[in-house]
């Protein structure tokens, strides 16, 4: 698949399976239903691009339930019972992909960001990440 191409090519790969244990399991029953959770809580400072029709379609169509031994747990709907309930073969993808960028932290923009060094390529060599981001818009 994807990922192993990208390993062979020397790609760190950060292998993500929403289906596994979450790391907060006081609350999540999965990691998927985590990542979920933490991409909702970044969103409620207004983040959201509102011409982004699509991640806002798939953010608002999933329901979620509580799960586990005793019931305590959040778990999102099966891609299967969302796609029945929204149309045949319909899956969240744009809302798992901006999910998954929650797997590991973001870098926060600052003094800190700013001394982390970009590393592939010599003529990146020496610029910040975000320098590097910054040049995409303008």
């Amino acid at each position: 698949g994807v990922i192993d191409i990208l390993k062979r090519r020397g790609v760190k790969v950060h292998e993500v399976w929403f289906g596994s244990g979450a790391l907060d399991l006081k609350e999540f029953l999965t990691r998927g239903t985590e990542l979920w959770a933490k991409a909702r809580e970044w969103l409620d400072g207004g983040c959201l691009d509102p011409k982004d029709d699509d991640l806002f379609f798939d953010m608002t169509k999933r329901e979620w339930k509580w799960a586990g031994r005793e019931e305590n747990k959040i778990v999102l709907e099966s891609k299967d019972d969302l796609a029945a309930r929204v149309r045949p073969g319909y899956s969240p993808d744009d809302m798992d992909a901006f999910a998954l960028t929650f797997h590991v932290n973001p870098p926060r923009r600052g003094k800190r960001a700013r001394r982390r060094v970009y590393q592939s390529g010599d003529e990146q060599r020496g610029r910040s990440i975000w320098d590097q981001r910054e040049d995409l818009f303008t």
